[in-house]
């Protein structure tokens, strides 16, 4: 027989922190719980048992900061402990990337989440546009969005008038993937360029195992030990 669960008072409200990847939801998290500890609340936090990344037993962001919590394996158990808690905090782990989306509409100026809708499509987007109607659409001036092509073409079909601002931490992972993909080819043409054989450097006449070849528009191709040929990049 299952067990019964404990009745709960159907007040209060739910906040729900949202944003990218490394933007700091945890972090918020924790500070706001730690605040409703400070003001002596009840409190309940709770975090999924396959999370193990830092901790058994606490969040953990990606600075360090943590809070003690209590791990669970289903969302049923939370009603078994938080039954007198005054405040409720619920921490979330991601277990496979790429399978399920929702857009999430957030009124920057406001604080609040104004709408969310299953998909990250093009039918999502004429959804939310739909609900918000042209009078609505024509007040907007600034859209704050990561780089999917269906958000840009949406925002420039709908919000003519507005201007389009990428967000720092997608703008952040292309110029790292960027970055690592020019010191990836970089490598592999220096690579090919090293040859081994114990001889003497013409530059520097020192005995040398690695060789770096000249390329063959060089005026002198003769190979330079490592330390030659960096010093005259």
């Amino acid at each position: 027989m299952a067990e019964p669960m404990p009745h709960l008072p159907r007040t209060g409200w739910i906040e729900v922190i949202v944003g990218s990847m490394y933007s700091g939801k945890t972090e918020e998290l924790i500070r706001r719980l730690r605040r409703a500890q400070i003001a002596r609340q009840r409190v309940e936090i709770f975090k999924p048992a396959i999370d193990q990344r830092y901790a058994p037993d606490a969040i953990v962001s990606h600075s360090e900061l943590r809070i003690p919590s209590r791990a669970v394996s289903q969302a049923k158990e939370i009603l078994r402990h938080a039954h007198e808690a005054d405040v409720i905090g619920i921490d979330e782990v991601s277990r496979r990337k790429g399978q399920r989306y929702v857009t999430i509409v957030y009124d920057l100026s406001r604080g609040r989440v104004v709408w969310v809708g299953r998909d990250r499509d093009a039918a999502t987007m004429k959804r939310f546009f739909t609900w918000l109607g042209p009078r609505r659409a024509r007040a907007i001036h600034t859209v704050c969005c990561d780089m999917w092509s269906v958000y840009i073409d949406a925002v420039e079909t709908h919000l003519p008038q507005a201007a389009l601002v990428f967000d720092r931490f997608h703008l952040s992972q292309h110029l790292s993937r960027a970055v690592d993909e020019v010191r990836r080819q970089t490598f592999i043409r220096t690579l090919k360029l090293i040859s081994a054989g114990t001889g003497q450097c013409p530059s520097c006449g020192r005995e040398a195992e690695r060789f770096v070849k000249r390329p063959p528009s060089s005026k002198d191709s003769k190979p330079r030990c490592l330390g030659c040929w960096k010093a005259e990049c």
